[in-house]
């Protein structure tokens, strides 16, 4: 792997190169709670070895067990690598996970997971792929959480880089490749990246063909199709699309409304934004304030300054607590009359 940095050499306090402490520390691991003690123990000398500027990298040579012990060797390797992914130390991360394969221990898909997601998070566009590949080829063997934070990747784009629907693709076809079954999750990532992309068609086309198999959907994903035509301005194809949601098993929530609502106020179809409110009621789904914003500002810009002052004394008697954006909504309303 040439993305991994090798680092320089200095000397550690005794304490954590000698045998015994290290020998009694991986003596300590034999269950969950015993984990988390140690990943508070390692998290505090990897802290004592920046604040004190010895080189972490010498932490792999003092946790190295006898081949006795391999087993309770890779849980340490596991847990500093947590460590080092929770503290921001990618590269250190890393490097761990390289050492523990050249001592011959694997590391558990787990915290590689864990890893990778620290990595997406980061943007770290450097080593987001080149990881993924290597846990691909060489192990372990990623499973279906590794393909969903891969899809994310791909999916959601980010600060120097776009979404890549072909990549996506590719991990769709890993997924069904690899025996295993993308999850909902994973279609709805898919979904969002392919309206992102402006390939809505495509995107309502996959939730028809999932629908007819009765695979598993969820609001999320009908949700990004509707943005998406709205934010095209189609938004009656938009509707079309929430209508689908309930002959297609799945239950539209607030969200699906609010983007409908704005929509419409938007476009100057105030009796539609008023007739999906009352949908929202007859389905018991509780308006947010930003819903009922919406409305009041679709109505008062048609001269509707009756209706805008009822809805605003709606929001009270809903159950939605009065906040600065309220307020300022109620000034509006003064203002506009």
């Amino acid at each position: 792997m040439n993305y991994f940095l090798s680092s320089s050499h200095c000397s550690l306090p005794l304490t954590l190169c000698s045998p015994p402490p290290q020998r009694s520390l991986l003596s300590f691991i034999h269950s969950d709670r015993k984990r988390l003690e140690v990943f508070a123990l390692l998290r505090d000398i990897v802290e004592y070895c920046n604040e004190s500027e010895y080189d972490t990298f010498e932490l792999f040579s003092a946790l190295v067990d006898s081949p006795h012990h391999v087993e309770r060797s890779a849980v340490v390797f596991d847990v500093l690598m947590k460590v080092f992914a929770s503290n921001s130390m990618l590269e250190n991360a890393l490097n761990v996970f390289v050492n523990a394969k050249h001592v011959g221990l694997e590391t558990d898909i787990k915290s590689c997971n864990f890893l990778l997601k620290c990595l997406v998070e980061a943007n770290r566009l450097d080593f987001v792929r080149p990881f993924f590949e290597e846990l691909k080829d060489f192990g372990p063997s990623p499973n279906i959480y590794t393909y969903k934070i891969m899809m994310n990747f791909y999916c959601r784009g980010g600060p120097g880089w776009d979404v890549n629907i072909r990549r996506a693709m590719e991990i769709l076809g890993k997924i069904f490749s690899s025996g295993q079954r993308p999850t909902v999750v994973t279609y709805s990532s898919y979904i969002h990246g392919l309206c992102k992309a402006g390939s809505l068609d495509v995107a309502l086309k996959l939730i028809r063909n999932l629908s007819s198999r009765n695979k598993p959907l969820n609001s999320h994903c009908f949700n990004a199709i509707i943005l998406g035509f709205c934010i095209r301005g189609a938004v009656h194809e938009a509707f079309e699309v929430l209508e689908g949601m309930n002959s297609s098993g799945v239950v539209p929530d607030a969200y699906s409304y609010i983007i409908l609502i704005d929509a419409f106020c938007k476009k100057g179809d105030v009796e539609k934004s008023i007739y999906l409110m009352k949908e929202m009621e007859r389905f018991q789904i509780k308006p947010s304030v930003v819903t009922y914003t919406s409305l009041i500002h679709g109505l008062c810009k048609h001269g509707l300054m009756q209706c805008a002052v009822d809805t605003f004394n709606n929001i009270g008697a809903s159950g939605c607590e009065y906040d600065q954006t309220v307020y300022e909504t109620n000034r509006w309303i003064l203002h506009a009359w």
